[in-house]
């Protein structure tokens, strides 16, 4: 399937979001219709999610968050609100049942850049993930932690801190930190399962990767409020 980044080599750039949002537009109605090419039941099997015949909806959960989508329509909403999700949203949904092959998650974690046209955005998308934390959370790992586990996160054993959170029923990311010292500032990275290709198509992991820093940043914002 041709990906949005494509088609806009604007994405390149760091504010490249926008315009793939934008892009996207244009998209969802044909990826609908592919959709409805296909039993509902199958789509549900093979990207993970549930299907409900009675409410004729797709549950699924997008860090920790449950979401349902109707049947046909194929809309996405939060659990419980009427109010439609964003484009990115739809996109990543929609991106991930028309892909999706059923491949069981490794966790066997890989940089951006070592996806399938990773490297050619891989700049990009650090400039909007892990440098965007590392401004707001600098050494302060116990914030991190704190913020990390208020999203869904797992701790796991790599770096100074890391844990891993289920993008998708399919797609788990990983988020790893180092502290700065001395010589060398914070670093933070998202990292993908190796079957995530098998879900979404670069510019899909890409949103997905920025949807997880705004989790976790707006979680920052809601303890400063407090």
């Amino acid at each position: 399937m041709t990906t949005i980044f494509d088609r806009n080599p604007q994405l390149q750039k760091p504010g490249g979001r926008a315009a793939w949002a934008e892009s996207l537009e244009s998209t969802l109605e044909e990826i609908r219709a592919r959709l409805r090419q296909r039993p509902p039941q199958e789509i549900a099997h093979q990207a993970g999610f549930t299907w409900k015949p009675a409410e004729k909806q797709l549950d699924a959960c997008h860090l920790d968050r449950p979401y349902q989508i109707t049947w046909p329509e194929l809309v996405a909403f939060p659990w419980g609100s009427d109010v439609p999700c964003d484009v990115e949203l739809q996109g990543v949904f929609l991106y991930c049942m028309v892909l999706a092959d059923g491949a069981p998650p490794t966790r066997r974690w890989l940089n951006f850049r070592e996806l399938p046209q990773g490297w050619l955005y891989h700049q990009a998308f650090q400039s909007y993930t892990g440098d965007v934390l590392v401004q707001a959370v600098g050494n302060d790992l116990e914030t991190l932690r704190r913020l990390a586990l208020a999203c869904g996160g797992e701790p796991i054993g790599v770096g100074d801190a890391g844990f891993a959170f289920r993008g998708l029923p399919r797609v788990p990311l990983a988020l790893i930190y180092w502290q700065g010292d001395d010589e060398f500032p914070p670093r933070a990275f998202v990292l993908f399962d190796e079957t995530a290709c098998h879900y979404l198509p670069i510019d899909g992991c890409a949103a997905l990767g920025r949807r997880l820093i705004s989790r976790l940043l707006a979680e920052a914002r809601k303890g400063e409020s407090l």
